[in-house]
């Protein structure tokens, strides 16, 4: 039990490294999410009581997750910026590739196509 909290506060450690260490953000997203993966399987699996030892650990793990918490949600921010400007950029394309497509000309007449 005490081998998993410090395995989790190893973990939780390097997952604030991982935002000091100026990697492109691909490499960021990917190693976080591995990280995290593994930090989560472990806290799954840790079940109470837990000795004095153990919940100073635990304040520890909770105090570097404040710090951890606006990072992440940061990062995620970015992504979701990222991908309105691509989907801004998909549709002002298609509406300078065919400017006309999105007006409807239903305005009552009719042609007669037979002449």
């Amino acid at each position: 039990m005490m081998g998993d909290l410090t395995t989790c506060l190893k973990l939780t450690e390097d997952l604030l490294e991982e935002f000091n260490k100026g990697q492109s953000r691909e490499e960021l997203i990917g190693n976080i999410n591995r990280l995290l993966d593994k930090r989560g399987a472990l806290l799954a699996s840790l079940k109470p009581p837990f000795s004095p030892e153990e919940q100073l650990l635990g304040k520890k793990i909770a105090a570097l997750d404040k710090r951890l918490k606006p990072l992440l949600e940061e990062t995620l921010l970015e992504i979701r910026q990222d991908i309105k400007q691509t989907v801004k950029k998909k549709t002002s394309m298609k509406k300078y590739i065919n400017p006309y497509q999105s007006l409807q000309l239903n305005d009552g007449r009719f042609y007669d196509r037979k002449r």
